[in-house]
């Protein structure tokens, strides 16, 4: 997996924590990626050019598994969170254990990652499998 080092236009990488919170995430694996930020506008033009710069290739993004959602409120729609390489990315509501903000209060939820449940299905049906081949032996 790679994730991609932001830069500003004139070439120098963008290493201000606050710069970087506000600018757009691009992190990709093989054909499957996901653009990250803030602003929904943003995310709206991003996939605007993403579809053109496709589309000069001759490809295109598959309307089916290509969504716009909100990794802690549902959006248009959409459950919150999303899945991207077999794993569940969601925030959850939390007054215990949450993410603190830089004076250090609770900000009430907390990121997790986790198997989706597509993977936790194949994963055990595969012990399933070897459980059920090993039936006889000791």
């Amino acid at each position: 997996m790679e994730t991609q080092r932001l830069s500003r236009p004139n070439g120098k990488f963008i290493a201000n924590k606050t710069e970087r919170r506000r600018s757009i995430m691009f992190v990709r694996y093989a054909d499957d990626f996901v653009v990250m930020n803030r602003d929904l506008n943003v995310i709206q033009e991003c996939k605007g050019i993403i579809s053109k710069f496709l589309a000069e290739r001759g490809l295109e993004l598959n309307d089916a598994k290509t969504k716009i959602v909100h990794t802690r409120i549902p959006f248009e729609n959409n459950k919150p969170g999303f899945e991207f390489l077999g794993f569940k990315i969601k925030h959850f509501d939390t007054k215990r254990r949450s993410v603190k903000n830089s004076q250090g209060y609770n900000i009430g939820f907390r990121l997790l990652i986790f198997p989706s449940k597509d993977s936790r299905k194949k994963h055990f049906a595969r012990i399933d499998h070897v459980l059920c081949q090993h039936k006889t032996g000791n």
